[in-house]
């Protein structure tokens, strides 16, 4: 299997700890993995995008119009980053009530087969008391779609391995609550 993700958002969103994740799921299948991360602002609040590949590549940075899947914790990220995408790949965005894309945007991404899901993520990571974990709550709805390369177990067994221990059940439980938001939503 061949990959290539972009994780997208600002400094402190958790970007870095998704991709941990997706590269601890993917080296316990026995898969090559190769990644790198582009920082803006050094500082918590600057854009962050964490490229990943999955299989055989030489290069560690996704080319624009190149990338399967993006990953974004906000909609402004999403938005700079949705170039990287190749035509029908799948989006998956922490928005604000789900608004996510504008309707100008939206009938370009149709067009080329670009699949956009949105849920609050930082709502849901709100309900649970852990606002720092709306990262885990979004990559909830990306494992709910059947085109995503990860299911849920393999990012459960993933979160046991690299969670911290004081927050091992709440990163389950915000994986729960992004998975029952993709159902409402209806993303799956």
């Amino acid at each position: 299997m061949k990959l290539q993700l972009l994780v997208a958002g600002v400094g402190g969103q958790g970007i870095l700890f998704i991709t941990r994740l997706l590269e601890t799921a993917a080296l316990a299948r026995g898969q090559s993995v190769i990644g790198a991360e582009t920082h803006g602002m050094s500082q918590r609040g600057g854009s962050v995008a964490s490229h990943f590949k999955l299989g055989d590549y030489h290069s560690p940075m996704v080319r624009r119009g190149t990338a399967d899947c993006l990953i974004a914790m906000d909609a402004s990220e999403a938005y700079r980053n949705l170039a990287f995408l190749r035509p029908g790949g799948l989006v998956f965005v922490n928005a604000r009530d789900g608004q996510f894309p504008k309707p100008e945007i939206q009938e370009a991404l149709i067009r080329c087969g670009i699949q956009v899901f949105s849920i609050d993520a930082d709502a849901l990571a709100m309900s649970l008391g852990a606002p720092n974990l709306a990262n885990v709550a979004l990559l909830g709805l990306a494992v709910s779609h059947p085109d995503f390369p990860f299911d849920d177990q393999e990012v459960r067994q993933a979160i046991g391995a690299i969670s911290p221990v004081r927050y091992y059940e709440l990163n389950l439980k915000a994986l729960s609550e992004g998975q029952r938001g993709a159902k409402e939503a209806g993303s799956r």
